[in-house]
């Protein structure tokens, strides 16, 4: 790909400074697997340059997740450790920011038992219930952003060489965050201020219900009194603006819970 390495360096730049929004004086935390290496040292790099105090990578590979899946005794499942747990949470309780590099692979759990994944998952979820109300309403920053890896590229683009899988994906990647703009932190925040003005426009509208109708559609949905719409990003407790998940398209609200019909 032409200029990957200027594109791959804005990416980092706009995760770093609209995504998780790094602070000066603020630690981050990114979760990053293996395969985002090249990534994830010019994210830490960026970082540091917006003046963040420290820097701390959790390394993830997921061929050693599905290790465990294999090989594990079966009362693993429902472990977590709880130092693991308590550190998150004493991170978030400094006001740490948090980011995480997704590389999805739609079969690392072919073949495995999916009620061990669901242990995992939920003893996880038990132990690190206080670190997630963090997360949750938002007391803290925290991103989430996707990198290309070659699993995921062979399963989107399957139809071109497999050569060419990976760049197509990084193309789609950076065309989704603006990173093919001039100045990809400008846009962003020019497409969060339009996504602003549709939330602003649907909260002043105060609807009732919406009715969807389109070929082979025709849903009503009831909206509660009281409801707000959100969209694009949203504030911690310091009142510092994050982009939870980038890339990020929508506005959203609540149904009411006996209305969709």
């Amino acid at each position: 790909m032409k200029d990957f390495d200027v594109m791959l360096e804005k990416y980092a730049n706009l995760v770093v400074n609209v995504g998780v929004n790094v602070q000066p004086g603020q630690v981050l935390i990114v979760h990053a697997p293996i395969e985002t290496a090249e990534l994830t040292r010019l994210i830490v790099g960026k970082a540091y340059e917006a003046g963040a105090k420290y820097v701390i990578v959790d390394w993830d590979d997921e061929a050693t997740t599905r290790i465990r899946y294999e090989k594990a005794p079966e009362d693993s499942f429902d472990y977590y450790p709880q130092w693991q747990a308590e550190m998150m949470e004493k991170f978030a309780e400094e006001n740490g920011a948090i980011l995480h590099i997704k590389v999805p692979d739609p079969e690392l759990f072919n073949g495995i038992d999916s009620s061990k994944v669901s242990r995992a998952v939920k003893a996880a979820a038990v132990a690190r219930k206080n670190y997630s109300k963090y997360t949750r309403n938002s007391k803290i920053s925290w991103s989430l952003v996707k990198a290309p890896t070659r699993a995921w590229a062979n399963k989107v683009f399957a139809d071109l060489p497999e050569e060419e899988r990976v760049e197509a994906m990084w193309e789609a990647v950076f065309q989704m965050n603006r990173v093919g703009s001039e100045d990809p932190v400008a846009a962003w925040r020019e497409h969060i201020g339009q996504l602003k003005e549709s939330q602003d426009r649907m909260n002043a509208k105060r609807y009732k219900s919406l009715h969807y109708r389109a070929p082979g559609t025709d849903l009503h949905v009831e909206l509660p009194e009281g409801h707000l719409w959100r969209g694009g990003g949203g504030e911690n407790d310091k009142g510092v603006y994050f982009v939870a998940n980038m890339p990020t398209e929508e506005i959203y609200s609540m149904p009411h819970r006996t209305g969709v019909n």
